[in-house]
C-alpha cells in the first residue's frame, strides 16, 4: 500500500491593502481676477511686493517693506496719497 499522500497547504492570500488615499489637504480658493489686479494695481502704486489673501468675509493684505525709510514712505503714499 502506498503511504498517504502529505498534505499540503497553500497560504492564503495576504488580504489586499485597503487603498492609499492622498492627503486630505483643504481645497483652496484661487483668487479672482478683480483680486489678482487689485494686487498688481496696489503692488505698481506702492512700488512694492503687495499680496492678498482672502475672499468672501474677512481678508488680509500684506505690504512688504525694506528697511523703515520704506515704510515711511509707504505710510505717506497712505496718509497723503500722490
Amino acid at each position: 500500500m502506498a503511504p498517504p499522500a502529505a498534505s499540503t497547504t497553500i497560504p492564503a492570500a495576504a488580504a489586499p491593502a485597503p487603498p492609499v488615499s492622498p492627503a486630505v489637504t483643504p481645497e483652496r480658493e484661487l483668487p479672482s481676477a478683480g483680486l489678482l489686479e487689485l494686487e498688481q494695481l496696489l503692488a505698481d502704486y506702492f512700488e512694492t511686493t503687495v499680496k492678498i489673501a482672502g475672499g468672501r468675509g474677512k481678508g488680509r493684505l500684506t505690504i512688504e517693506f525694506a528697511d523703515l525709510s520704506d515704510l515711511e514712505r509707504i505710510y505717506r503714499l497712505i496718509v497723503e496719497g500722490t
